[in-house]
């Protein structure tokens, strides 16, 4: 609204074609990150039944939205709520569990399937998908389908009950309980968060007053594919300019 990265575009009209390239994959890197700021990114959590997944959504949502018990299957839809992950405003959502179901009488079951069908989907269309797993081996053993290359991590969401304390330096990296430590719980998805979708450099402001960035989805695409095409020359400045 200043102007500045009007001003920024007009400095690099007397810049060398390198330096010009090198601020563009800036301005474009910067653009990602704000962008994060203005559309919530869809985070997912899938995983096997009773592996904690409920009760970790509504600490991060902040408020008891998804019906948490000890019986398998409870959650049976996809579930989202907007929360935020320290400054990242977000889509959370929690999806059935996956076990494996026998044919039934009453058709229990294949409602259950049909959510279990609707996690994948899910998981498909998400920014960052978090599986969870109650423990390590357990890991090893599930398999969430094919994501299609969706970025995903995995979180061991029963910390305490497999270590049988509830102090942090005890448990593995990715290993949380919700329950007993709520606080440890949330920064460690937003740390999962920022390591797979934020790729600002460490300790960089998210916002600095009057700093050139780009706020447009197609903006940020042409600079990002302008910066990886070579020596960018002085007339693809003035086209971005006369767009702006």
């Amino acid at each position: 609204a200043d102007g500045a990265l009007r001003r920024k575009l007009e400095e690099l009209r007397d810049a060398t074609p390198e330096e010009r390239e090198r601020a563009l994959a800036d301005l474009a890197a910067r653009g990602r990150r704000a962008l994060r700021l203005l559309t919530p990114a869809r985070v997912v959590l899938v995983g096997p039944v009773n592996a904690g997944k409920s009760t970790l959504f509504n600490v991060l949502v902040g408020e008891e939205v998804a019906a948490v018990t000890d019986v398998p299957g409870t959650t049976r839809d996809a579930l989202g709520v907007r929360a935020r992950l320290g400054p990242w405003p977000v889509i959370l959502v929690d999806t059935a569990g996956e076990r494996e179901l026998a044919p039934d009488a009453d058709g229990a079951a294949s409602v259950e399937r049909a959510g279990q069908g609707l996690a994948r989907e899910a998981a498909r269309r998400a920014d960052l998908v978090l599986v969870c797993v109650p423990t390590p081996v357990e890991a090893r053993r599930f398999h969430p389908g094919d994501l299609g290359g969706v970025p995903a991590d995995t979180l061991h969401p029963k910390a305490a009950i497999r270590h049988g304390t509830s102090d942090p330096g005890k448990w593995g990296h990715w290993e949380v309980s919700a329950l007993e430590r709520p606080d440890h719980a949330r920064a460690t998805v937003r740390e999962a968060f920022e390591l797979r979708l934020d790729p600002g450099p460490e300790g960089d402001p998210l916002w600095v007053p009057g700093r050139a960035v780009p706020f447009e989805d197609d903006l940020v695409a042409r600079m990002s594919d302008l910066a990886t095409s070579g020596a960018v020359e002085r007339s693809a400045l003035d086209s971005l300019l006369g767009d702006l």
